[in-house]
């Protein structure tokens, strides 16, 4: 299970760019991994669903991308350290999932994200951690 921290300090522009662009590749590897074959129907491999969560810097700010092999119903659910769940969403008829999550109103912890297809579940957890920077200065 992959953990991520945030911080009110951010991690910079740069990192950003580069969360953002290696999300968005990843997607676009997972998409073109689908299964072909002859007939007109994919057969799903042992994976089918591929998900990922990551942060929006300077910000308590995580976006969840999944992709499955299978149509169906897609379930997200974030869950706090005792296993409650404080978000709940699902849609029905389709293979890909994208959303921001705006997790500014949570207290500090640890949340899990919990994506599913119905037939496979991904966990990711992510802490939240209010901090404060101090700075020195000369005059």
């Amino acid at each position: 299970m992959k953990t991520m921290t945030t911080r009110a300090n951010g991690t910079g522009f740069r990192n950003a760019i580069r969360k953002t662009a290696f999300a968005f590749t990843a997607i676009a590897i997972m998409a073109a991994a689908q299964p072909s074959l002859a007939g007109d129907e994919p057969q799903p491999g042992p994976e089918t669903l591929h998900t990922a969560v990551f942060h929006l810097p300077n910000s308590v700010k995580f976006k969840a991308i999944a992709k499955s092999s299978t149509q169906g119903k897609m379930t997200v659910r974030i869950r706090n350290a005792k296993n409650e769940v404080v978000f709940s969403d699902f849609q029905r008829n389709v293979d890909g999932y994208y959303r921001t999550f705006d997790l500014s109103n949570l207290a500090d912890g640890a949340y899990t994200f919990e994506i599913s297809n119905g037939s496979e579940t991904r966990r990711q957890t992510v802490n939240i951690e209010t901090t404060f920077a101090r700075t020195v200065s000369v005059q």
